[in-house]
């Protein structure tokens, strides 16, 4: 999968054309790192693919990355297993602020 057929199938999940699946990993990192379903909807649909599409063999999709901002201005990182055809796939959630270290304000 290329990169720009990679953005058309992110495109379909942000117009709602097509099923995206939560994993059970996905949900466990959604409550550790207290993030909210709807953090990881704006970083979908306002975020944008870094890098290039990763071929995962092992799930029969590419993983992509896509970065952007939680509600709360988090900038977030969002791990997406897409298929060109079939349902997609929400695999984790990360937050990319470092982290304070004691006495930091």
């Amino acid at each position: 999968m290329t990169r720009a057929e990679a953005d058309g199938v992110l495109q379909r999940i942000r117009r709602d054309e097509t099923l995206l699946w939560r994993s059970g990993h996905f949900l466990e990192q959604l409550e550790a790192r207290r993030y909210s379903i709807r953090d990881a909807y704006n970083v979908l649909r306002r975020g944008r693919i870094e890098g290039e599409p990763e071929r995962d063999d092992e799930h029969g999709n590419h993983v992509i990355r896509v970065l952007g901002k939680a509600l709360d201005g988090r900038p977030t990182r969002l791990i997406v297993g897409l298929r060109e055809f079939g349902q997609s796939d929400l695999i984790s959630i990360v937050n990319l602020r470092r982290p304070r270290r004691r006495g930091e304000r």
